[in-house]
């Protein structure tokens, strides 16, 4: 899901608010997308696939790219 691909800013951040509050609630959410700083924003662990490969599995806060 890449949020800012066609939506304007106003819709992102609707869908990002919703998507906060439902990971307070204690859901987890899983979400694939190409837009880096989204994840660096609103993700509290990463995981970076090269090739299908698993390249980076750890918290956003550890995470040295982009």
């Amino acid at each position: 899901m890449n949020l800012s691909l066609g939506l304007d800013t106003k819709i992102s951040a609707e869908i990002y608010n919703i998507l906060e509050e439902l990971n307070k609630k204690g859901i987890t959410i899983i979400m694939s997308s190409h837009d880096l700083n989204f994840f660096k924003n609103s993700s509290i662990r990463i995981i970076m696939l090269d090739d299908g490969k698993i390249v980076f599995n750890d918290l956003k806060e550890k995470w040295q790219g982009g």
